[in-house]
C-alpha cells in the first residue's frame, strides 16, 4: 500500500512538519527537503496552490479539523496529505502500517 511500507514513520511526520513549515513561511530548507523527497521542483507559491487544491478535494468530514475554517493548515492537515501521497487514506492509517 503506497510507497510507506518498510519506512519509519518518523521520516513521515518530518515531511509532515517540513510541509507546515514550508507552506507558511517558505522556509527554503524545507521546500528542499520536500523537493527531494517527492522528486520534484517547486515554487513556495506552488507549494502552496497543490496545498490549498488537494486539501479542496477531501470531504470536510474527513479532515482532522472539519470545524475550521476553510485554508486552515497546521500539522493535522499536514500528516493527512502525507498520508494520502503515500497510498494511505488517513494518517491514522498509515502509523499503524509502520507498527505491523
Amino acid at each position: 500500500m503506497g510507497d510507506a511500507i518498510g519506512r519509519p514513520a518518523n521520516l513521515y511526520d518530518s515531511l509532515a512538519h517540513d510541509l507546515v513549515l514550508a507552506h507558511d513561511s517558505g522556509f527554503e530548507p524545507a521546500l528542499q527537503r520536500l523537493r527531494t523527497h517527492y522528486g520534484l521542483v517547486f515554487t513556495w507559491d506552488e507549494l502552496r496552490a497543490e496545498v490549498k487544491d488537494r486539501l479542496a478535494v477531501i470531504p470536510r468530514h474527513e479532515l482532522p479539523n472539519p470545524s475550521m475554517y476553510a485554508g486552515y493548515f497546521a500539522l493535522p492537515e499536514a500528516r493527512l496529505l502525507v498520508a494520502r501521497q503515500a497510498g494511505f487514506t488517513s494518517w491514522e492509517a498509515l502509523v499503524k502500517s509502520m507498527q505491523a
